[in-house]
């Protein structure tokens, strides 16, 4: 009798186990999928695409419309994406029903700068080495080009209640986020 107990309750747990697996690999395909559309958006500068991986909240303190605006300038519809590659996806964390997940990518970024002007050129050049790290940016003076290696992370946000999965950059720089990615979140994401 109690081994028969022992035996179904082991059974149970090997399934939960497995049913946690499945969920966690149909999650992670889903995933996959969705920073693959939202990297070809960026790479295609689609803005309406690239907004609509943004978390609905983002628009509560800029308008959706503001941001396409600002999206949309003349400077960054210059910028060419290289690269935009994949590199790590963190282990899923679950908080109040929602999954995030943190996403390390590495980005090669173009950044066309004027040839004619030399010394906006070389300022441009000294200011991004300042802000991303000598060994990260490369001038080609012949071509007018400032290339950047970066390597950066991004939240990704699955919500139940909103359509697919949801992405936010990671930044020291970036204004507090909380509203958006609870601080629990932020912790276990680190």
């Amino acid at each position: 009798m109690i081994m028969n107990k022992l035996f179904s309750a082991l059974g149970l747990l090997c399934l939960g186990v497995s049913l946690t697996f499945a969920q966690s690999a149909q999650d992670t395909k889903t995933l996959k999928a969705a920073l693959d559309g939202y990297m070809t958006a960026v790479k295609n500068k689609n803005i309406d695409g690239v907004l609509d991986y943004m978390p609905p909240k983002m628009f509560e303190t800029n308008s959706r419309e503001n941001m396409k605006v600002a999206m949309s300038s003349e400077n960054l519809q210059k910028v060419i994406y290289k690269e935009l590659t994949v590199k790590k996806i963190s282990p899923f964390f679950i908080h109040q029903k929602n999954k995030y997940a943190l996403v390390k990518y590495l980005a090669v970024v173009i950044i066309p700068v004027p040839k004619d002007d030399k010394s906006k050129m070389e300022s441009t050049f000294e200011i991004m080495k300042t802000m991303m790290g000598e060994d990260k940016v490369k001038l080609d003076t012949e071509k007018g080009e400032i290339t950047l290696n970066s390597e950066a992370e991004m939240y990704a946000i699955l919500n139940p209640q909103i359509k697919g999965w949801k992405f936010l950059g990671k930044s020291d720089q970036a204004p507090p986020i909380d509203g958006i990615i609870p601080k629990e979140v932020q912790e276990k994401l680190k």
